[in-house]
Protein backbone atom coordinates (compact mmCIF):
# COMPACT_ATOMS: atom_id res chain seq x y z
CA UNK A 1 0.00 0.00 0.00
CA UNK A 2 2.97 2.10 1.07
CA UNK A 3 4.65 1.72 -2.05
CA UNK A 4 1.16 2.21 -4.23
CA UNK A 5 0.43 5.65 -2.65
CA UNK A 6 3.97 7.19 -2.85
CA UNK A 7 4.01 6.49 -6.61
CA UNK A 8 0.73 8.49 -7.08
CA UNK A 9 2.08 11.46 -5.05
CA UNK A 10 5.84 10.90 -7.15
CA UNK A 11 3.32 11.08 -10.66
CA UNK A 12 1.62 13.77 -9.69
CA UNK A 13 3.23 15.67 -7.70
CA UNK A 14 6.51 15.14 -8.03
CA UNK A 15 7.62 14.73 -3.81
CA UNK A 16 9.30 11.53 -3.34
CA UNK A 17 6.87 10.19 -0.48
CA UNK A 18 4.23 11.75 2.10
CA UNK A 19 5.23 13.52 4.99
CA UNK A 20 4.88 10.83 8.04
CA UNK A 21 1.70 12.43 9.10
CA UNK A 22 0.64 12.49 6.15
CA UNK A 23 1.15 8.91 4.97
CA UNK A 24 -0.61 7.67 8.60
CA UNK A 25 -3.88 9.75 7.41
CA UNK A 26 -4.12 8.68 3.95
CA UNK A 27 -3.54 4.65 5.12
CA UNK A 28 -6.40 5.04 7.97
CA UNK A 29 -8.48 6.69 5.15
CA UNK A 30 -8.12 3.84 2.54
CA UNK A 31 -8.70 1.57 5.53
CA UNK A 32 -11.85 2.97 7.31
CA UNK A 33 -15.31 4.11 5.60
CA UNK A 34 -15.21 7.10 8.03
CA UNK A 35 -12.75 9.16 9.50
CA UNK A 36 -12.31 12.53 11.67
CA UNK A 37 -9.20 14.17 11.04
CA UNK A 38 -8.17 17.07 13.43
CA UNK A 39 -4.34 18.28 11.56
CA UNK A 40 -2.70 21.59 12.00
CA UNK A 41 -2.53 24.25 9.55
CA UNK A 42 0.15 23.60 7.39
CA UNK A 43 0.01 20.10 7.81
CA UNK A 44 -1.31 19.36 4.06
CA UNK A 45 -4.92 18.30 4.67
CA UNK A 46 -5.65 18.67 0.99
CA UNK A 47 -2.86 16.05 -0.30
CA UNK A 48 -4.34 13.69 2.00
CA UNK A 49 -8.19 13.62 0.61
CA UNK A 50 -6.83 14.01 -2.88
CA UNK A 51 -3.86 11.12 -2.96
CA UNK A 52 -6.63 8.75 -1.28
CA UNK A 53 -9.55 9.44 -4.25
CA UNK A 54 -7.04 9.03 -6.67
CA UNK A 55 -6.30 5.46 -5.17
CA UNK A 56 -10.23 4.80 -5.42
CA UNK A 57 -12.86 4.55 -8.70
CA UNK A 58 -15.44 6.92 -8.81
CA UNK A 59 -16.30 10.80 -8.34
CA UNK A 60 -14.47 12.41 -5.30
CA UNK A 61 -16.70 15.25 -4.05
CA UNK A 62 -14.78 17.97 -1.52
CA UNK A 63 -16.97 20.22 0.12
CA UNK A 64 -15.26 23.49 1.05
CA UNK A 65 -16.71 26.89 2.36
CA UNK A 66 -14.18 28.78 0.51
CA UNK A 67 -15.13 30.01 -3.39
CA UNK A 68 -11.23 30.88 -3.75
CA UNK A 69 -9.44 27.74 -1.66
CA UNK A 70 -11.87 25.97 -4.45
CA UNK A 71 -10.77 27.72 -7.83
CA UNK A 72 -7.24 27.55 -6.07
CA UNK A 73 -7.01 23.79 -5.89
CA UNK A 74 -8.74 22.92 -8.81
CA UNK A 75 -6.40 24.83 -10.81
CA UNK A 76 -3.52 23.24 -8.87
CA UNK A 77 -4.97 19.73 -9.80
CA UNK A 78 -5.67 20.25 -13.43
CA UNK A 79 -1.59 21.79 -13.77
CA UNK A 80 -1.52 18.31 -12.25
CA UNK A 81 -3.29 16.61 -15.12
CA UNK A 82 -5.80 15.58 -12.55
CA UNK A 83 -9.45 16.31 -13.98
CA UNK A 84 -11.32 18.70 -11.39
CA UNK A 85 -14.03 20.94 -11.25
CA UNK A 86 -15.66 23.60 -8.86
CA UNK A 87 -19.36 23.70 -9.04
CA UNK A 88 -20.19 27.61 -7.25
CA UNK A 89 -22.17 30.49 -7.80
CA UNK A 90 -19.07 31.88 -9.65
CA UNK A 91 -20.44 29.98 -12.34
CA UNK A 92 -23.26 31.32 -15.21
CA UNK A 93 -25.84 28.92 -15.86
CA UNK A 94 -24.77 27.82 -19.32
CA UNK A 95 -21.23 26.90 -17.75
CA UNK A 96 -22.96 25.33 -14.68
CA UNK A 97 -24.89 22.97 -17.39
CA UNK A 98 -21.92 22.21 -19.24
CA UNK A 99 -20.16 20.81 -15.87
CA UNK A 100 -23.45 18.85 -15.39
CA UNK A 101 -23.09 17.02 -18.54
CA UNK A 102 -19.54 16.43 -18.03
CA UNK A 103 -20.26 14.65 -14.71
CA UNK A 104 -22.63 12.68 -15.94
CA UNK A 105 -20.28 11.42 -18.32
CA UNK A 106 -17.54 10.59 -15.76
CA UNK A 107 -15.23 13.11 -17.10
CA UNK A 108 -14.54 14.50 -13.27
CA UNK A 109 -12.10 12.75 -10.63
CA UNK A 110 -12.61 16.33 -7.87
CA UNK A 111 -16.02 17.79 -7.95
CA UNK A 112 -15.36 20.65 -5.59
CA UNK A 113 -18.77 22.21 -3.93
CA UNK A 114 -19.54 25.29 -1.23
CA UNK A 115 -22.10 23.28 1.21
CA UNK A 116 -24.95 25.79 -0.14
CA UNK A 117 -24.67 23.76 -3.87
CA UNK A 118 -26.13 21.07 -2.70
CA UNK A 119 -29.36 22.72 -2.53
CA UNK A 120 -29.01 22.37 -6.42
CA UNK A 121 -31.73 20.18 -7.28
CA UNK A 122 -30.34 19.40 -10.95
CA UNK A 123 -26.87 19.22 -9.32
CA UNK A 124 -28.04 16.27 -6.66
CA UNK A 125 -29.81 14.00 -9.51
CA UNK A 126 -26.48 13.79 -11.41
CA UNK A 127 -24.74 13.06 -8.43
CA UNK A 128 -27.38 10.35 -8.10
CA UNK A 129 -26.98 8.78 -11.20
CA UNK A 130 -22.82 8.57 -10.64
CA UNK A 131 -20.72 6.55 -8.83
CA UNK A 132 -19.30 8.58 -5.55
CA UNK A 133 -16.24 6.82 -4.17
CA UNK A 134 -15.69 9.44 -1.64
CA UNK A 135 -17.34 12.63 0.64
CA UNK A 136 -14.48 14.95 1.88
CA UNK A 137 -15.94 17.76 4.32
CA UNK A 138 -13.06 20.53 4.72
CA UNK A 139 -13.22 23.00 7.48
CA UNK A 140 -15.46 21.01 9.18
CA UNK A 141 -15.17 23.58 12.30
CA UNK A 142 -17.73 25.48 10.55
CA UNK A 143 -20.70 23.36 11.46
CA UNK A 144 -20.80 25.01 15.06
CA UNK A 145 -23.36 27.18 15.29
CA UNK A 146 -21.43 28.85 18.02
CA UNK A 147 -18.57 29.64 16.23
CA UNK A 148 -17.57 32.94 13.81
CA UNK A 149 -17.25 30.48 11.04
CA UNK A 150 -20.70 28.82 11.23
CA UNK A 151 -21.74 27.99 7.83
CA UNK A 152 -26.07 27.17 8.06
CA UNK A 153 -25.61 24.76 5.31
CA UNK A 154 -22.76 22.38 7.12
CA UNK A 155 -25.91 21.37 8.89
CA UNK A 156 -27.78 20.07 5.67
CA UNK A 157 -24.89 17.92 4.02
CA UNK A 158 -26.03 14.58 5.31
CA UNK A 159 -29.54 15.48 4.84
CA UNK A 160 -28.93 16.41 1.30
CA UNK A 161 -26.60 13.55 0.12
CA UNK A 162 -28.39 10.81 2.69
CA UNK A 163 -28.17 8.10 0.14
CA UNK A 164 -24.29 7.90 -0.21
CA UNK A 165 -24.19 8.50 3.49
CA UNK A 166 -25.83 4.91 3.63
CA UNK A 167 -23.95 3.72 0.93
CA UNK A 168 -20.62 1.16 2.68
CA UNK A 169 -18.93 2.27 -0.49
CA UNK A 170 -18.61 5.86 -0.57
CA UNK A 171 -16.17 6.83 2.14
CA UNK A 172 -16.66 10.13 4.09
CA UNK A 173 -13.68 12.07 5.43
CA UNK A 174 -13.97 15.19 7.44
CA UNK A 175 -11.08 17.56 8.33
CA UNK A 176 -10.13 20.60 10.33
CA UNK A 177 -7.16 21.94 11.46
CA UNK A 178 -8.20 22.55 14.95
CA UNK A 179 -10.92 21.28 17.20
CA UNK A 180 -11.39 20.96 21.06
CA UNK A 181 -12.92 17.47 22.84
CA UNK A 182 -16.36 19.32 22.56
CA UNK A 183 -16.42 20.46 18.64
CA UNK A 184 -15.26 17.00 17.99
CA UNK A 185 -17.97 15.51 19.65
CA UNK A 186 -20.25 18.51 17.93
CA UNK A 187 -18.78 17.63 14.08
CA UNK A 188 -19.69 14.28 14.98
CA UNK A 189 -23.22 14.58 15.85
CA UNK A 190 -24.03 17.12 14.12
CA UNK A 191 -22.79 15.87 10.34
CA UNK A 192 -24.60 12.47 11.48
CA UNK A 193 -21.05 10.39 11.08
CA UNK A 194 -21.84 6.53 12.81
CA UNK A 195 -20.04 6.04 16.32
CA UNK A 196 -17.53 3.88 15.08
CA UNK A 197 -15.72 7.15 13.03
CA UNK A 198 -12.10 6.68 12.91
CA UNK A 199 -11.18 9.73 14.92
CA UNK A 200 -7.42 11.05 13.99
CA UNK A 201 -5.59 13.75 16.27
CA UNK A 202 -2.71 15.09 15.66
CA UNK A 203 -0.46 17.44 17.62
CA UNK A 204 -1.29 21.15 16.49
CA UNK A 205 1.54 22.32 18.00
CA UNK A 206 4.01 24.50 14.98
CA UNK A 207 7.32 24.49 16.75
CA UNK A 208 8.46 27.07 14.13
CA UNK A 209 5.69 29.64 15.86
CA UNK A 210 6.82 32.17 18.48
CA UNK A 211 3.49 33.12 20.07
CA UNK A 212 3.60 36.65 21.68
CA UNK A 213 1.74 39.35 23.38
CA UNK A 214 1.67 42.96 24.15
CA UNK A 215 -0.33 43.99 27.03
CA UNK A 216 -1.64 47.14 26.21
CA UNK A 217 -2.79 48.70 23.02
CA UNK A 218 -0.67 52.00 21.56
CA UNK A 219 -1.21 52.01 18.05
CA UNK A 220 2.69 53.24 18.01
CA UNK A 221 3.33 49.37 19.38
CA UNK A 222 1.42 47.81 15.85
CA UNK A 223 3.38 50.27 13.54
CA UNK A 224 6.68 49.43 15.22
CA UNK A 225 5.74 45.98 14.52
CA UNK A 226 4.56 46.75 11.33
CA UNK A 227 7.33 48.96 10.31
CA UNK A 228 9.75 45.94 11.18
CA UNK A 229 7.77 43.43 9.39
CA UNK A 230 8.52 45.80 6.29
CA UNK A 231 12.01 46.47 6.88
CA UNK A 232 12.59 42.67 6.90
CA UNK A 233 10.39 42.40 3.31
CA UNK A 234 8.23 40.06 5.54
CA UNK A 235 4.78 38.87 4.25
CA UNK A 236 2.62 40.13 6.94
CA UNK A 237 -1.46 39.63 8.32
CA UNK A 238 -2.89 41.95 10.50
CA UNK A 239 -6.55 40.67 11.64
CA UNK A 240 -8.61 43.35 13.17
CA UNK A 241 -12.57 43.19 14.59
CA UNK A 242 -14.53 44.96 12.21
CA UNK A 243 -14.85 45.97 8.64
CA UNK A 244 -14.78 49.30 9.45
CA UNK A 245 -11.33 49.25 11.33
CA UNK A 246 -9.65 47.09 9.27
CA UNK A 247 -10.44 49.67 6.28
CA UNK A 248 -9.34 52.51 9.01
CA UNK A 249 -5.77 50.52 10.13
CA UNK A 250 -5.05 50.07 6.12
CA UNK A 251 -5.81 53.68 4.94
CA UNK A 252 -3.59 54.89 8.21
CA UNK A 253 -0.72 52.51 7.04
CA UNK A 254 -0.99 53.64 3.58
CA UNK A 255 -0.83 57.17 4.42
CA UNK A 256 2.43 56.65 6.50
CA UNK A 257 4.18 55.38 3.14
CA UNK A 258 3.37 51.37 4.11
CA UNK A 259 1.50 49.92 1.12
CA UNK A 260 -1.39 47.76 2.64
CA UNK A 261 -4.79 46.57 1.16
CA UNK A 262 -7.53 45.21 3.24
CA UNK A 263 -9.82 42.14 3.07
CA UNK A 264 -13.15 41.62 4.45
CA UNK A 265 -16.72 40.10 3.86
CA UNK A 266 -17.92 43.36 2.29
CA UNK A 267 -15.63 43.46 -0.64
CA UNK A 268 -16.86 42.51 -4.05
CA UNK A 269 -16.02 39.12 -5.41
CA UNK A 270 -13.98 40.71 -8.03
CA UNK A 271 -12.15 42.99 -5.63
CA UNK A 272 -11.53 39.68 -2.90
CA UNK A 273 -10.18 37.99 -5.79
CA UNK A 274 -8.28 40.41 -6.99
CA UNK A 275 -6.81 41.18 -3.27
CA UNK A 276 -5.87 37.70 -2.66
CA UNK A 277 -3.80 37.27 -6.22
CA UNK A 278 -1.83 40.63 -5.13
CA UNK A 279 -1.16 38.77 -2.17
CA UNK A 280 -0.34 35.34 -2.97
CA UNK A 281 2.07 37.09 -5.23
CA UNK A 282 3.75 39.30 -2.98
CA UNK A 283 2.19 42.16 -4.71
CA UNK A 284 1.44 43.39 -1.28
CA UNK A 285 2.92 42.61 1.73
CA UNK A 286 0.68 43.99 4.07
CA UNK A 287 -2.65 42.60 4.24
CA UNK A 288 -5.18 43.45 6.83
CA UNK A 289 -8.46 41.74 7.63
CA UNK A 290 -10.93 40.50 9.22
CA UNK A 291 -11.60 37.00 10.38
CA UNK A 292 -13.30 36.50 7.01
CA UNK A 293 -9.89 36.14 5.38
CA UNK A 294 -7.46 33.06 5.47
CA UNK A 295 -9.35 30.25 6.13
CA UNK A 296 -7.87 27.84 3.56
CA UNK A 297 -5.79 30.09 1.91
CA UNK A 298 -2.47 28.43 0.79
CA UNK A 299 0.48 31.09 1.08
CA UNK A 300 3.52 29.48 2.44
CA UNK A 301 5.81 32.50 3.42
CA UNK A 302 3.78 34.47 5.77
CA UNK A 303 6.50 35.18 8.63
CA UNK A 304 4.26 37.39 10.79
CA UNK A 305 0.28 37.76 12.09
CA UNK A 306 -0.60 41.14 14.19
CA UNK A 307 -3.63 40.87 16.14
CA UNK A 308 -5.00 44.50 16.47
CA UNK A 309 -7.90 43.31 18.95
CA UNK A 310 -8.42 39.96 20.57
CA UNK A 311 -10.08 37.54 18.60
CA UNK A 312 -13.62 35.46 19.87
CA UNK A 313 -11.27 32.63 20.97
CA UNK A 314 -8.71 30.50 20.91
CA UNK A 315 -9.49 28.25 18.42
CA UNK A 316 -10.34 31.41 16.24
CA UNK A 317 -6.98 33.07 17.38
CA UNK A 318 -4.84 29.66 16.73
CA UNK A 319 -6.83 29.06 13.40
CA UNK A 320 -5.26 32.95 12.51
CA UNK A 321 -1.73 32.41 13.46
CA UNK A 322 -1.50 29.16 11.69
CA UNK A 323 -1.15 31.07 8.98
CA UNK A 324 2.26 32.50 9.39
CA UNK A 325 5.17 29.61 8.56
CA UNK A 326 3.43 27.34 6.65
CA UNK A 327 6.44 26.65 4.90
CA UNK A 328 8.40 25.50 7.75
CA UNK A 329 10.67 28.44 8.45
CA UNK A 330 10.57 31.10 11.41
CA UNK A 331 7.84 32.74 12.23
CA UNK A 332 5.48 35.03 14.78
CA UNK A 333 1.95 35.91 16.16
CA UNK A 334 1.78 39.05 18.41
CA UNK A 335 -1.61 39.61 20.00
CA UNK A 336 -1.86 43.28 21.18
CA UNK A 337 -4.21 43.10 24.48
CA UNK A 338 -5.45 45.97 26.06
CA UNK A 339 -9.03 45.89 28.06
CA UNK A 340 -10.32 48.42 25.69
CA UNK A 341 -9.96 45.25 23.19
CA UNK A 342 -11.77 43.18 25.27
CA UNK A 343 -14.89 45.02 26.03
CA UNK A 344 -15.18 45.67 22.48
CA UNK A 345 -15.30 41.81 21.67
CA UNK A 346 -17.38 41.33 24.83
CA UNK A 347 -19.97 44.09 23.00
CA UNK A 348 -19.87 42.51 19.74
CA UNK A 349 -20.82 39.47 20.99
CA UNK A 350 -23.78 41.10 23.14
CA UNK A 351 -24.94 42.78 20.11
CA UNK A 352 -24.80 39.00 18.38
CA UNK A 353 -26.76 37.29 21.10
CA UNK A 354 -29.81 40.17 20.95
CA UNK A 355 -30.34 40.57 17.58
CA UNK A 356 -30.61 36.50 17.50
CA UNK A 357 -32.83 36.72 20.48
CA UNK A 358 -34.79 39.49 18.70
CA UNK A 359 -35.06 37.04 15.56
CA UNK A 360 -37.08 34.46 17.24
CA UNK A 361 -40.60 33.95 15.83
CA UNK A 362 -43.20 35.35 18.60
CA UNK A 363 -45.83 33.31 17.77
CA UNK A 364 -45.33 29.49 18.57
CA UNK A 365 -44.21 30.38 22.08
CA UNK A 366 -43.08 26.34 23.03
CA UNK A 367 -40.37 26.90 19.78
CA UNK A 368 -39.67 29.76 20.96
CA UNK A 369 -39.01 28.46 24.52
CA UNK A 370 -36.67 26.06 23.54
CA UNK A 371 -35.10 28.13 20.97
CA UNK A 372 -34.09 30.82 23.74
CA UNK A 373 -32.31 28.32 25.86
CA UNK A 374 -30.58 26.88 22.71
CA UNK A 375 -29.78 30.42 22.13
CA UNK A 376 -28.62 31.21 25.85
CA UNK A 377 -26.27 27.83 25.78
CA UNK A 378 -24.67 28.88 22.77
CA UNK A 379 -23.80 32.28 24.31
CA UNK A 380 -22.74 30.44 27.57
CA UNK A 381 -20.48 28.87 25.36
CA UNK A 382 -18.39 31.86 23.90
CA UNK A 383 -18.33 33.26 27.18
CA UNK A 384 -16.54 30.25 27.77
CA UNK A 385 -14.09 30.53 25.40
CA UNK A 386 -13.63 34.33 25.26
CA UNK A 387 -12.79 33.69 29.37
CA UNK A 388 -10.27 31.11 28.32
CA UNK A 389 -8.28 33.61 25.92
CA UNK A 390 -8.35 36.23 28.34
CA UNK A 391 -6.76 33.77 30.29
CA UNK A 392 -4.51 33.45 27.86
CA UNK A 393 -3.60 36.88 27.39
CA UNK A 394 -2.98 37.38 31.04
CA UNK A 395 -0.74 35.01 31.77
CA UNK A 396 2.77 36.18 32.89
CA UNK A 397 4.35 32.63 33.51
CA UNK A 398 4.24 29.18 31.67
CA UNK A 399 4.18 28.57 28.27
CA UNK A 400 1.86 29.98 25.75
CA UNK A 401 1.53 27.14 23.25
CA UNK A 402 1.20 24.69 26.37
CA UNK A 403 -1.97 26.88 27.41
CA UNK A 404 -3.04 26.70 24.22
CA UNK A 405 -2.78 23.11 23.12
CA UNK A 406 -4.40 22.45 27.17
CA UNK A 407 -7.28 23.92 25.64
CA UNK A 408 -7.48 21.56 22.86
CA UNK A 409 -7.22 18.56 25.26
CA UNK A 410 -3.32 17.81 24.31
CA UNK A 411 -0.09 17.92 25.98
CA UNK A 412 3.30 19.56 25.43
CA UNK A 413 6.53 20.41 26.68
CA UNK A 414 7.34 24.18 26.28
CA UNK A 415 7.66 25.50 23.61
CA UNK A 416 11.11 27.25 24.48
CA UNK A 417 10.51 29.92 22.18
CA UNK A 418 6.88 32.58 22.88
CA UNK A 419 7.50 35.18 24.88
CA UNK A 420 6.73 33.50 28.37
CA UNK A 421 9.25 31.15 28.16
CA UNK A 422 11.76 33.69 26.45
CA UNK A 423 11.28 35.74 29.75
CA UNK A 424 10.62 38.98 27.55
CA UNK A 425 6.74 39.00 28.54
CA UNK A 426 5.28 42.42 29.31
CA UNK A 427 4.25 42.08 32.84
CA UNK A 428 2.89 45.45 33.43
CA UNK A 429 -0.45 46.54 34.32
CA UNK A 430 -2.96 46.78 31.34
CA UNK A 431 -5.11 48.83 33.09
CA UNK A 432 -3.84 51.60 31.73
CA UNK A 433 -3.95 50.44 28.09
CA UNK A 434 -5.00 53.00 25.83
CA UNK A 435 -5.85 53.61 21.90
CA UNK A 436 -4.54 56.55 20.03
Amino acid sequence: MEDKLNAIVRQYWGFPSLRPEQGLVVKELVQNRVALVILATGGGKSLCYQVTGLTLDGLCIVISPLLALMQDQVQRLIKQNITAVAFNSLLLAEQKEVVLQKLRKGEYKFLYLAPESLRNKELLQVLQQVKVSQITIDEAHCVASWGNDFRPAYLEIAKCLGWLWQDPGTKINVFTATASPRLRIEIIDLLLLPPNTKLLIFPVQRSNLSLNVKLGYNWNNVLEQVKSAVANNSCTLIYSATRKRVEEVAEHLNMLGLKAAFFHGGLSKELKTQVLHNFMDNKTLLLVCTNAFGMGIDKPDIRLVIHDIMPASLADYFQEVGRAGRDGKPASAILNFSWWGLRTRVEMNKMSYENKQSALPKRNILANHWQRKELRYKNYLREADLAALLSYCTKTRGCRMVQVLKYFGQKIEPCLQCDLCLGSAAISSVYNARIS
